[in-house]
């Protein structure tokens, strides 16, 4: 590797971090047992607080089968997405509000008229 490639990389390296622990909006949108919605609020936190929170979670699970099995994170920064499956029926989305305002607040307003089956279905499609 030359030595203009590896600076490229460490300046990607520090990019990637600066981004990752950046402070940003995120609606949330909870899904517990049977597939009902129990929660849309929008927080602030970053990519990195919110990947460790769950990790640090699973962590502590006593069955590593179980969590390997029902338990993930994905992140995908370029949708604006962090989506947590907690169990086998539970889950969380975040969804970065920056990039996705319009879609946040078409998810908010239709919270906001207890329409809970458009709303988890809107996410699933946004999921993909």
């Amino acid at each position: 590797m030359s030595f203009q490639e590896k600076i490229n990389e460490l300046v990607s390296k520090y990019q990637q971090e600066q981004t990752e622990s950046v402070v940003k909006k995120f609606l949330k949108v909870f899904v517990g047992s049977r597939g009902c919605l129990e929660e849309v609020e929008v927080i602030e936190s970053s990519y990195d607080e919110l990947f460790d929170l769950y990790d640090n979670e699973f962590k502590e699970y006593e069955d590593e089968d179980y969590v390997e099995e029902f338990c993930s994170i994905r992140v995908d920064e370029v949708k604006g997405l962090l989506d947590v499956s907690l169990n086998e029926e539970e889950g969380v989305w975040y969804v970065d509000v920056e990039l996705n305002e319009k879609f946040c607040n078409e998810i908010i307003e239709l919270s906001d008229n207890d329409e809970d089956d458009e709303v988890i279905e809107r996410m699933w499609n946004f999921v993909g």
